[in-house]
C-alpha cells in the first residue's frame, strides 16, 4: 500500500476506533450508577462489568477469524451494529437484569478492537506494526477523555426530557448508540477493505495476531524465564485496574457525596491523563531513559496513587481543609500517569524479547491474560468493596502493584532497554542487526592488532586444558553492562566493540543495544565462550 493510502487508512481506522472507544466510555462510568439506582450491590456491580469481558473473551477470536475469511470492514460493520442495539437495549433498561443481558450483547459483538488490530496487522509492515499498533491506545486515551464528558452531556439533556428510561442517566446510553451509528455510516464510506482475496484465503495464517492461542502455547510462554516475568506484572498490573474500575464511582458517589455528573466528570479526568501520559511523556521519557527505568516508575506511582485512595475516606481532618479531596485526586493522577508509563514499557519489553516469529501469538497470550483480569478483577474489587470495606479494594490493589514492582527489581537487566536512543539515531528500525563473530574471526583481529574493545559480560573462567582458548579470553577486560555503557560515552559511534559471555545470550543483547544506540561496529562473539571451547 501505498504511504499516502496507508496513512489515510490508518487515520480512518484511529477515528473509528475512537468513537467506538468513545461510546464504551459514556457506558463504563453509567453501569455502576444504574446498577446502583436499580438496587444492585458492590459484587453485582462487578459481574455487570465482568460479563462483558467473559462474552468477549469467547467470541472476540471466532470474530476475528471470520475477518480473514470475509473481511475486516464487513465483520467491523456488523460490531458497531450490534453494539448500538446493545446500548439501545441498556437505555431503555428498567432492572439489572436488562441491564445485565444488554452488557451480554454487547460483549458478543465488541470484537472491534480485534479487527483493527487485524487491520492495521494487513496495511504495515513488522518494523512499523508495533509502533502502528500505538494508535489503539492513543485512541483509548481519547475516548476515555471525551467519552465520559459526552455521557454528562446526555444525562444533562436526558433529565430536562424525563426522570424514567430511556431519559435522565439512561439518555447518556442512547448517545452511546448514537455513536456507534455515526461510526457505522463513517466506516461504511470512508474504510477501505485492508485484505485482497488472496489474502482472505490465507487468513487462518494471520490471524496469529489476534486469536486466542493454543493453552499448550500459552503454558509454555507463562514458564519462560524472562517473558513469565513480564506476563505477572502485565496481569497484576490489569487486575489492578480491573478491579478498581467499578468501584472508584462508587466510592466517590457514598464516601465523597458526589453526583452522577461529577463522578463521570472523573473518569474524563482520567482518561485525559491517559492520553496525555500515552501521547507525550511516554515518547518523551523511554528515548532519555529507556523502558527498565520507566517501568520502575510507573509502577511506584501506581502503588503510591492507589494507597492514596484507599486512605482518602478516612482522611476527615478538620485541621486540612479538603485533605481526602487532595488525597483522592492526588492518588487519582499518580495512578493514571503510573499505569500509562508502565503499561507500555511492558507491551515494548513483551516485542522486544519475543522472536519474530512468534510475535503475534505472544501478544495473544497477552490478550488472553488481559481478558482473564477484566473478568477477574471487577469480581474480586466488588466482593471487597461490599464485604470488606470501601478503601479494601484499592489496599489490595496497591500490594499487588508492590509485588509487581518486587518483579521488576528482580528481572533487573533481563528487562529489554531498547528505548534508550542516542540523539543521534533517529530510526532504530533502519539499523542493521547485531552482527557475531566466531573463533577464527576473534583470533584474527588479535593476531593482526586490530583496535578494538574486547569485554566479558560476565567473568569467565577458562580451565587450563583450552589454553589457546585462555589466550584468548585473556585478552578481554570484564565489565558490567552499566560500566560499559558509561565507558562508550567517550567513544565514537564507529569505535569496535567486541563483547563475549558464557553462553552468547548476555553478549549478543549488550550488542543489539549498542547497535540501537548507533554503535554500527558491536559484536558479539557467536555462542559465548562454549562457542569458543568447541570450535
Amino acid at each position: 500500500m501505498k504511504k499516502s493510502l496507508k496513512r489515510y487508512a490508518l487515520v480512518t481506522i484511529f477515528i473509528a476506533i475512537f468513537a467506538d472507544i468513545l461510546g464504551f466510555g459514556m457506558i463504563i462510568p453509567l453501569a455502576p450508577i444504574l446498577a446502583r439506582d436499580f438496587g444492585a450491590d458492590g459484587l453485582q456491580v462487578g459481574f455487570l462489568i465482568s460479563i462483558y469481558s467473559i462474552v468477549q473473551f469467547i467470541f472476540a477470536p471466532y470474530w476475528g477469524r471470520l475477518s480473514d475469511y470475509f473481511g475486516r470492514k464487513p465483520i467491523l460493520l456488523i460490531g458497531l451494529l450490534g453494539m448500538s442495539l446493545a446500548h439501545i437495549w441498556f437505555a431503555f433498561s428498567t432492572s439489572f437484569s436488562h441491564l445485565f443481558f444488554s452488557r451480554i450483547v454487547a460483549g458478543f459483538f465488541g470484537a472491534n478492537i480485534v479487527i483493527a488490530m487485524a487491520y492495521i496487522s494487513d496495511i504495515t509492515h513488522s518494523q512499523e506494526r508495533s509502533k502502528n499498533l500505538g494508535l489503539i491506545g492513543m485512541a483509548f486515551g481519547f475516548g476515555f477523555t471525551f467519552g465520559p464528558a459526552l455521557g454528562f452531556l446526555f444525562i444533562l439533556i436526558g433529565n430536562k426530557l424525563g426522570s424514567a428510561p430511556p431519559y435522565g442517566a439512561s439518555f447518556a446510553a442512547l448517545g452511546a448508540a448514537l455513536v456507534c451509528i455515526i461510526n457505522f455510516v463513517m466506516a461504511y464510506f470512508f474504510l477501505k477493505e485492508s485484505q485482497t482475496s488472496n489474502s482472505k484465503i490465507s487468513g487462518s495464517v494471520k490471524s496469529s495476531l489476534f486469536s486466542r492461542p493454543s493453552p499448550s502455547f500459552i503454558w509454555k510462554s507463562l514458564t519462560q524465564p524472562k517473558l513469565g516475568k513480564i506476563f505477572l506484572m502485565s496481569f497484576i498490573l490489569w487486575i489492578s485496574i480491573a478491579q478498581i474500575e467499578p468501584v472508584l464511582i462508587l466510592l466517590v458517589q457514598d464516601d465523597f457525596g458526589w453526583t452522577k455528573s461529577t463522578a463521570y466528570w472523573s473518569f474524563a479526568y482520567i482518561g485525559f491523563l491517559m492520553a496525555f501520559s500515552q501521547g507525550f511523556l511516554v515518547r518523551k521519557l523511554i528515548p532519555f531513559y529507556g523502558e527498565r527505568l520507566v517501568n520502575k516508575w510507573g509502577l511506584f506511582l501506581v502503588i503510591l496513587g492507589l494507597f492514596l485512595i484507599a486512605c482518602s475516606p478516612w482522611a476527615h481532618l478538620k485541621s486540612i481543609l479538603f485533605f481526602n479531596l487532595i488525597l483522592l485526586v492526588s492518588g487519582v493522577t499518580f495512578f493514571s500517569v503510573g499505569y500509562s508509563l508502565t503499561s507500555t514499557s511492558l507491551s515494548g519489553a513483551l516485542s522486544l524479547l519475543s522472536p519474530k516469529e512468534q510475535q503475534g501469538r505472544i501478544f495473544g497470550v497477552n490478550q488472553s491474560l488481559s481478558s482473564l483480569a477484566r473478568i477477574l478483577g471487577p469480581l474480586l474489587g466488588g466482593w471487597c468493596y461490599r464485604d470488606l470495606s470501601h478503601s479494601s479494594p484499592f489496599f489490595l490493589a496497591s500490594v499487588m502493584g508492590f509485588f509487581a514492582f518486587s518483579l521488576a527489581i528482580w528481572v533487573g537487566k533481563d528487562f529489554p532497554n531498547l528505548g534508550l536512543v542516542s540523539k543521534k539515531t533517529k530510526d532504530v528500525e533502519s539499523l542493521p542487526p547485531s552482527y557475531s563473530i566466531d573463533r577464527v574471526q576473534l583470533k584474527n583481529l588479535i593476531d593482526k592488532r586490530i583496535p578494538f574493545h574486547f569485554f566479558q559480560m560476565e567473568k569467565l573462567i577458562v580451565e587450563d586444558e583450552f589454553s589457546e582458548v585462555k589466550n584468548i579470553v585473556n585478552q578481554s577486560v570484564f565489565k558490567t553492562e552499566e560500566e560499559v555503557l558509561s565507558f562508550i560515552k567517550n567513544q565514537n559511534l564507529h569505535c569496535p566493540f567486541v563483547f563475549l559471555c558464557e553462553n552468547g545470550f548476555v553478549s549478543e543483547k549488550i550488542s543489539e543495544d549498542l547497535r540501537a544506540k548507533g554503535y554500527i561496529n558491536a559484536y558479539y562473539v557467536e555462542k559465548g565462550l562454549r562457542g569458543l571451547k568447541k570450535n
